[in-house]
């Protein structure tokens, strides 16, 4: 019988590499998100998936702010790009933008 078996690779115990908290982040799905902008142009929209729409959106003008910002072609005046991306996102999909949307972004 081994005994230099540790307590935390014993079966049973909490400790184990299968209750770890899954960290990666999960990808959205094309079909899903374009079938749920649909919706919300429509009205048709429930809470949870509101919210789940309202955070990707987010999340997409952080990134476009981002890229625009870090951008090696500076083709846009400072400060340009917070109006760009609000446009790109929200209103041209027929969106009224979350007020301080953008403040969100600097944290």
């Amino acid at each position: 019988m081994d005994t230099s078996i540790s307590k935390c690779t014993q079966k049973g115990s909490g400790l184990s590499g299968s209750k770890r908290k899954n960290t990666r982040k999960k990808k959205m799905k094309v079909n899903k998100y374009t079938r749920l902008i649909q919706q919300k142009q429509n009205g048709k929209l429930t809470k949870k998936k509101s919210k789940w729409l309202d955070k990707k959106l987010q999340n997409k003008l952080c990134k476009c702010i981002k890229g625009l910002k870090s951008s090696k072609k500076k083709r846009y005046k400072k400060g340009s790009e917070y109006p760009i991306c609000l446009s790109s996102i929200y209103t041209k999909r027929g969106f009224k933008p979350p007020k301080l949307a953008i403040k969100s972004c600097k944290k």
